[in-house]
């Protein structure tokens, strides 16, 4: 089993894209984590930004 972590904007996209890649089966199960503050540089400038965290579960012949 592969773990792939994606940050997303929000709670809402992380579902939307969790929902598609489970019912395309790329995906056996979509987790989702919301209220992730995150610190990160984004064209010269420190950034401070609220993200939600997706975590998909495969297999890795289906990366």
């Amino acid at each position: 089993m592969v773990l792939i972590y994606v940050t997303t904007s929000n709670e809402e996209e992380a579902i939307k894209i969790g929902d598609l890649v489970v019912k395309e089966r790329l995906a056996a199960c979509s987790n989702v984590i919301s209220n992730m503050k995150s610190t990160y540089w984004w064209e010269g400038n420190l950034e401070n930004d609220n993200e939600a965290i997706l975590i998909l579960k495969t297999l890795e012949k289906k990366c």
